[in-house]
């Protein structure tokens, strides 16, 4: 969108300052930022976190690359309407990093929520008490409780209404496949990562 006939580098007038919502490679996101400046324009990569119903009550988390801190409260102007947490992570591409990191991170924990959720019910206790323990023990993330993937458990949640508006399965292997292969040119151990990729 930003480089093709009648995209935004084609479209847009000079000063525009461009928020990327999406979760790309920080590298991209460093090349589009150059060649926003030849057009006189400002890239910032601004992906979020919080999903659907963050965005839908706004209060999505926003992880914002941005070059300078000026650059970085314009962006804020904007992204504050959406979301309550908003954060600096640094130059053009950190905001990438932070969401890649944030998205490894989640992806390991779903796993892991859905295999102690599974063995729990299978030892005898019930789905909806041990979600509630769960919430309060040393287990507790946003996995065991908003992304809990068993019915009946949480309501509101994704697992109540067929699966429908929740972080689908295609989004976290892409995310996460970004992850594996920016640890590889870090040389960075993600051994629990792999794993879980293959269950995904």
């Amino acid at each position: 969108m930003l480089h093709q006939e009648g995209g935004v580098f084609d479209s847009a007038d000079k000063g525009t300052h461009i928020c990327d919502a999406s979760t790309i490679s920080p590298y991209d996101s460093q090349r589009f930022s150059e060649n926003a400046a030849k057009k006189d324009m400002t890239f910032m990569d601004t992906p979020m976190s919080g999903g659907v119903l963050g965005a839908e009550k706004g209060t999505l988390t926003f992880m914002c690359g941005a070059n300078s801190e000026e650059d970085f409260e314009k962006a804020k102007v904007v992204l504050s309407g959406m979301g309550t947490n908003i954060f600096h992570c640094g130059n053009v591409g950190t905001g990438e990093v932070a969401k890649i990191a944030n998205n490894m991170i989640l992806g390991v924990q779903m796993v892991a929520v859905a295999e102690g959720m599974s063995l729990g019910k299978k030892l005898g206790i019930d789905s909806k008490k041990l979600a509630e323990i769960l919430s309060v023990s040393t287990s507790g993330c946003k996995s065991t409780n908003d992304g809990n993937p068993v019915p009946g458990v949480y309501e509101g949640n994704a697992a109540d209404n067929d699966y429908k508006g929740g972080f689908a399965v295609g989004l976290i292997r892409k995310d996460m496949k970004l992850a594996l292969d920016l640890a590889k040119e870090a040389d960075s151990s993600v051994d629990a990562t792999q794993q879980a990729m293959e269950e995904y």
